[in-house]
């Protein structure tokens, strides 16, 4: 598999303020562990706590898939922010930290019953609205996961918490699914600004275009190029953006 992944602040903020955390994990040539977590910039340590998040369960992948809550209760038991200043230490307490979780598991096979033919296995578990999506050459999309529309995002989207009795207050909502995809799509695994406006994309039919100038880049500075005019440009909301971009490489 060839894989690439982008990150892309807010505009006008720094690379590091960047509250989005990637994980990824190549687990054997032809199997790749992704996790995205995206920080709630109304909390408190949201850096810190995707950042967290995502390198647990990133790490202890095949367990989340299976028995997500018992790798979240992991996460939280071992979460240790800098509590030094009282009003952080305050806001933690009463508030805590929150993030979306997308986490999945990519595997690539070769059906040697279908004349060698190749496809990607997804298993992946969601909450909130980081996304998992599948596109074929022309754009079309052949999966889109958890977010199938624009009318499923929003600016309240499902969160974790970093406190169990503190998510008792806003109890979320867990999605798991899985799924073959032909080997021949693009995966894009990505958080909500850029994964919103590409199913805004596909629902219009311009998402070939887009999917075009995304394979296109190479480095970073294309990608933040590229950002930066969907911003301008296309409506896409002006938030924090991370990407993996997953394509058969022709290696298992």
């Amino acid at each position: 598999m060839q894989v690439r992944t982008f990150q892309a602040s807010k505009a006008g903020a720094a690379r590091h303020e960047n509250e989005d955390s990637v994980d990824l994990r190549r687990r054997s040539p032809g199997e790749l562990g992704i996790v995205l977590a995206d920080g709630a910039s109304t909390g408190v340590f949201s850096k810190g706590w995707s950042a967290h998040l995502a390198a647990t369960f990133g790490e202890h992948l095949d367990c989340a898939l299976e028995s997500f809550d018992a790798v979240l209760e992991l996460a939280r038991a071992t979460f240790s922010p800098d509590l030094s200043r009282h009003t952080a230490l305050r806001k933690f307490l009463t508030e805590g930290s929150f993030a979306t979780l997308l986490a999945a598991r990519v595997e690539l096979v070769q059906d040697a019953g279908r004349g060698g033919e190749r496809s990607y296995a997804l298993t992946m578990a969601a909450v909130g609205d980081a996304c998992l999506i599948a596109l074929d050459a022309d754009g079309s999309c052949v999966l889109a996961f958890p977010c199938v529309s624009a009318a499923d995002f929003g600016n309240t989207p499902n969160l974790i918490r970093s406190s169990a009795k503190l998510q008792e207050r806003t109890p979320y909502r867990r999605q798991n699914a899985r799924s073959p995809v032909r080997g021949t799509c693009t995966l894009l695994a990505a958080t909500d600004a850029f994964a919103e406006l590409v199913v805004r994309k596909v629902a219009c039919r311009q998402s070939g275009e887009l999917l075009r100038r995304l394979l296109e880049c190479e480095e970073e500075a294309r990608f933040a190029a590229l950002v930066a005019e969907l911003r301008r440009d296309h409506g896409m909301k002006n938030d924090d953006v991370s990407i993996v971009l997953i394509q058969d490489g022709g290696d298992a």
